[in-house]
Formats: C-alpha cells, sequence, structure tokens
C-alpha cells in the first residue's frame, strides 16, 4: 500500500511514514484541539507532494 506523509515528522513516526493511501481518516478532538490545522497542514504537505 502506498503511504503518503504528513509533512508532520511526529505524527509520521507514529504511522510509520504517513497515511496510507488510499484511505480515510477521521480527526476528532475538542473545540480548540487542532484539528483544522491540522488537516489544512496536511492537505498543504500534500499538495506540494502532488497528492491531492
Amino acid at each position: 500500500m502506498k503511504t503518503v506523509p504528513t509533512g508532520i515528522k511526529g505524527l509520521e513516526q507514529v504511522l510509520n511514514g504517513g497515511f496510507n493511501h488510499p484511505s480515510t481518516i477521521l480527526v476528532a478532538g475538542t473545540a480548540g484541539a487542532g484539528k483544522t490545522t491540522f488537516a489544512m497542514q496536511s492537505l498543504i504537505n500534500a499538495s506540494k507532494e502532488a497528492e491531492v
């Protein structure tokens, strides 16, 4: 399975290289936890790698 890097080094270590592609990711948390920032950061990094 192909792995798409997140661009976030610590998260990539936990995920063994990034998100599996194709896959669906659920990001959950309380208000102010950083869900939107995380999603935007991941999308920007993916677009730089032409994965979107």
